[in-house]
């Protein structure tokens, strides 16, 4: 049967109002789950996680699938965004994630194919990882934010660093290595922020210490990189910069640690986690010096909350302090010996691509 163009616009009309009525629904689940964790004794995240299945596509297309996938995690991610990072609601949208990822496979109906590639619904939790670096650029305020050491200098090795590494013509959202592409640490072009467009920063960071901290989504080189641009570029500190490195210590400490007393790393790891300006003669990746080093920077920017010319927040000086503390403390808690729970040290250091 050969279809006529109105027909075909038709289609066309039909196949977009199927999409944005699947987008709404998916757009209620979350909502629903955010509400009220518990409303007459039932766990919202059940019935969210719930929902969320039922909705799958899984007797349509390819295209169906993924399509649907897309919209899944973007619409997660934008919810993580918006709830602040200290939010009990937070880890309601972190316990939707990893109650999907632990749902028991039945037989080869879980196997789907998407973007070319064989994945276990929802096991492997297929397109997380390329729609969260699809979100992951940060607000251009991020790298020009609030001083908050002693010194009035402003950070004028990181503006250089932020004009060279500026490309109009730069689109992509691949996170590779941060020397190598504009994105990959999360540079947005330079134009006007807002304090919400920050705030939305912060939240997703904490949103990804999370699932790291619950082994869900293996992208630990995110931390390192937050880590690296808030204690290893200059002598000065940025409030916003240390408040994004503590909520990776303050969800993932554990982790990182591991990663760091284990030291391994590939040749290619390595120099996609180079060290900053201060300590550019150490090697990169996780390793104990690192480790000792952010310890020690945590700490001294926590003692500038009354700098003579330009105060810190007292947020800012509060998740240093916490950062330090927590770190000190971390060593003695793993006597017995760092623990990976059987993951392969390695598989931490990239964002899985699926």
């Amino acid at each position: 049967m050969i279809m006529t163009g109105s027909q075909q616009v038709d289609m066309q009309q039909i196949e977009i109002v199927e999409q944005t009525k699947h987008e709404l629904l998916v757009a209620n689940i979350f909502d629903k789950a955010l509400a009220n964790n518990i409303d007459d004794g039932h766990d919202q995240v059940a019935t969210a996680v719930s929902e969320i299945i039922q909705l799958f596509p899984s007797s349509g297309s390819t295209e169906e699938m993924e399509s649907y996938l897309w919209n899944l995690w973007g619409t997660l991610i934008q919810k993580a965004q918006e709830v602040p990072r200290h939010d009990e609601r937070q880890r309601t949208l972190v316990r939707i994630v990893t109650t999907l990822r632990d749902q028991t496979p039945v037989g080869d109906s879980n196997s789907i194919t998407v973007w070319g590639s064989n994945y276990t619904l929802w096991t492997d939790l297929p397109l997380l990882g390329p729609c969260m670096r699809e979100a992951w650029i940060a607000p251009p305020g991020f790298f020009r934010g609030q001083i908050i050491s002693a010194t009035s200098l402003e950070d004028e090795d990181d503006a250089g660093e932020r004009d060279l590494s500026h490309n109009e013509d730069n689109t992509t959202k691949e996170i590779a290595s941060e020397d190598e592409d504009n994105t990959a640490e999360g540079i947005a072009p330079d134009e006007d922020h807002t304090e919400e467009e920050l705030e939305s920063w912060i939240n997703l960071n904490a949103f990804a210490a999370q699932l790291l901290e619950h082994r869900t989504m293996l992208w630990a080189n995110l931390g390192l990189w937050q880590l690296r641009t808030a204690l290893e570029r200059n002598g000065d500190f940025v409030e916003s910069r240390i408040i994004v490195a503590s909520e990776w210590i303050r969800h993932a400490g554990l982790q990182i640690f591991d990663l760091c007393f284990y030291d391994v790393a590939d040749e290619d790891s390595r120099n996609a986690m180079a060290p900053g300006p201060l300590i550019s003669q150490e090697k990169g990746g996780f390793t104990r010096f690192r480790w000792n080093y952010w310890n020690g920077r945590f700490w001294k920017a926590s003692e500038f909350g009354g700098s003579r010319s330009r105060s810190a927040t007292e947020a800012a000086t509060e998740a240093a302090t916490e950062a330090a503390t927590t770190m000190q403390l971390i060593p003695s808690s793993r006597i017995q010996g760092p623990n990976l729970l059987g993951h392969d040290p390695n598989l931490m250091l990239r964002i899985r691509s699926d």
